[in-house]
Formats: C-alpha cells, sequence, structure tokens
C-alpha cells in the first residue's frame, strides 16, 4: 500500500510463495531501499522435511533475484526455532535449531542481497552513496571515516546500547575513541539515500 492507503498490487495482491501440498511461515522480513526481503521455512506434511528460503520483490511486486526463491538451508529436518538478523554488512543472517543429526543443534548462514549466501562483496548497492572506508580497523584512540559527508553516525557496543551519535560535517570524519574500553563496535551510517553498517574493532 501506498502512504495514501492505496492498493498498489491489486485488490488480490501477488502471490509470492504458492500454497497447495506446501505450506510455508514467515521467518522475517526486511526492507532495503525499494526492495523487500522476505525469509520463511517452507514444508510438506512432514513437518521434518523443512526448508529454510528467501525471496527479493521490488515495489511493483516483481522478484528481483534470478530463480526468484534462494535457498538457505535443503537439509531434511525438522526447523524448531528460527530467527533473522537485522540488515548490517551488507547481509542478515539466520540461525536456526534443527534436528538433523540429533534433538537438535544451532545453525546459521548469511544472505547477501544480491541473493547469494557466504562470501560476498556488493549485493544491492545503497543508490547514488559513494563508498564508504573507515580506518585504521583495528582502531587505537582515532577512527577515520571516508566519504561521510552529511551521514549521521551511531556507534553501538556488543550489548546493542547507542555509545555514540553524531553527524558527520566534512567528507572525512574523525571520531575519538579514547572513552571506548576494548572490543568490537557496529557503526551506523544513514542518510537521504539509505545506510550502510560497518564493524570495527577497538585495541
Amino acid at each position: 500500500m501506498n502512504s495514501a492507503g492505496e492498493r498498489l498490487w491489486t485488490n488480490n495482491g501477488k502471490t509470492i510463495i504458492p500454497i497447495g501440498s506446501i505450506f510455508a511461515d514467515q521467518i522475517g522480513s526486511d526492507i532495503l531501499n525499494d526492495t523487500m526481503v522476505v525469509v520463511y521455512e517452507n514444508y510438506g506434511l512432514n513437518v521434518i522435511d523443512n526448508r529454510i528460503k528467501a525471496t527479493c520483490l521490488d515495489k511493483n511486486g516483481d522478484f528481483v533475484w534470478p530463480g526468484e526463491h534462494v535457498m538457505i538451508s535443503d537439509v531434511q529436518k525438522q526447523v524448531i526455532h528460527s530467527y533473522i538478523s537485522d540488515f548490517y554488512g551488507h547481509q542478515w543472517i539466520m540461525a536456526w535449531c534443527d534436528t538433523r543429526s540429533d534433538g537438535g543443534d544451532i545453525y546459521a548462514q548469511n544472505l547477501n542481497t544480491d541473493g547469494t549466501i557466504g562470501i560476498n562483496g556488493v549485493g544491492i548497492k545503497d543508490t547514488g552513496r559513494p563508498e564508504i572506508e573507515i580506518y585504521p580497523n583495528p582502531a587505537g584512540n582515532v577512527l577515520y571515516i571516508e566519504q561521510a559527508g552529511g551521514e549521521s553516525i551511531s556507534v553501538y557496543n556488543q550489548l546493542g546500547q547507542v555509545v555514540l551519535e553524531k553527524t558527520c560535517t566534512a567528507s572525512t570524519m574523525q571520531l575519538s575513541l579514547d572513552t571506548f574500553k576494548p572490543g568490537m563496535y557496529f557503526l551506523r551510517l544513514s542518510g537521504d539515500t539509505g545506510f550502510t553498517g560497518h564493524c570495527f574493532i577497538v585495541e
């Protein structure tokens, strides 16, 4: 629906996952630029035959990725719990517990924005956004951010707490880390063209 409450994909909507002898449960969804990613469990009458899949739609309701649906996990098993992370580092992370080997182990897989899994550099880029670089990483008491003019900066610790918020006023920004304890931090930059995330370590 648009902001005026009008249905954009006809009154009946669009079929994303055909339901027949195959069922589906949504794990989670997220929006990136003009696309929406949906992660779901796909299973038949046999509950021990679950698959975890994902699909991506544009604002017109059309599939973005080749093949329309991406297989995240195709091991025959019963999925007990499942979770999808927020978008960061150009990817989402799915975690779940399944019974492939015993009573239940925890597994995880990533999903890149181009519909691939595993290591990938790019995916769907933030349109109009210059490539942002942070250095040094690991850092001491100073972190530099290149090509970040006009961006809002938020830094989070490993507990998800905001430890720093600033607005970049120049193309190169210098962050003082004097008060930061050693450890890993997550840097989120957001602006008119979207957002991006980076992890860095303070030594």
